[in-house]
């Protein structure tokens, strides 16, 4: 059974919700029966082989489902890894559940094409490209819980250090700007404005045309 499953279940009757925080980790095993839906965050998708290795394989973004579907070959296990604080709904499956089998499917093959390109190209293109890929793609200036470093730098095939570089010219270049409450900043947290607006040029950026 999986972990997470299994906090689900151990709830008062009625409460379906786990709240992980960030850079929690979850593991899947092949008993895994329920379906977990990611109602806010994201996670990262590594398969554990049977010596310890781990190798990033997806992302799970909000509103997408985790299932049964989801197994590992023998001798090895899937890890989740919560890039942001996120919040996990355990679910029935359905009777009739080949729909949602082959949307995740489709889903996960969409996501592996696009996480591939990420480890091309420079690295303001590559970290740019895994934000935007967080942020649902939306084109208007958005929230954004940034993972680790390390996770970016692992998602990105970049070093630590790049990506801490990138992201201080990021933030410098206004691409990303810290969100405050109640005139406090919000650690870790930043406002997403997409590099092709007018007020950040890609130029600037180094991003490719």
């Amino acid at each position: 059974m999986s972990r997470a499953t299994a906090s689900l279940r151990s709830m008062p009757t009625g409460q379906r919700l786990l709240s992980c925080t960030h850079s929690a980790e979850i593991w899947l095993d092949t008993e895994m029966q329920d379906l977990i839906c990611v109602r806010k965050g994201a996670l990262r998708v590594d398969c554990v082989c049977a010596g310890g290795e781990r190798h990033f394989v997806t992302l799970v973004l909000e509103d997408e489902l985790i299932g049964p579907w989801l197994r590992p070959e023998a001798g090895a296990c899937y890890v989740l890894t919560a890039l942001t604080r996120t919040v996990l709904e355990c679910r029935t499956v359905p009777e009739q559940a080949a729909e949602l089998y082959l949307n995740s499917l489709s889903a996960m093959a969409r996501r592996a094409a696009r996480l591939s390109a990420l480890v091309r190209g420079n690295a303001a293109d590559r970290v740019m490209g895994l934000l935007t890929l967080l942020t649902g793609d939306r084109r208007e200036a958005t929230p954004i819980e940034l993972p680790t470093r390390k996770n970016l730098a692992d998602m990105t095939a970049l070093t630590i250090e790049t990506v801490s570089r990138t992201i201080t010219r990021l933030r410098k270049d206004g691409v990303l700007r810290p969100r405050r409450s109640k005139s406090a900043r919000v650690n870790g947290a930043f406002m997403l404005h997409r590099p092709d607006l007018p007020e950040a040029p890609r130029d600037r950026l180094g991003m490719a045309a």
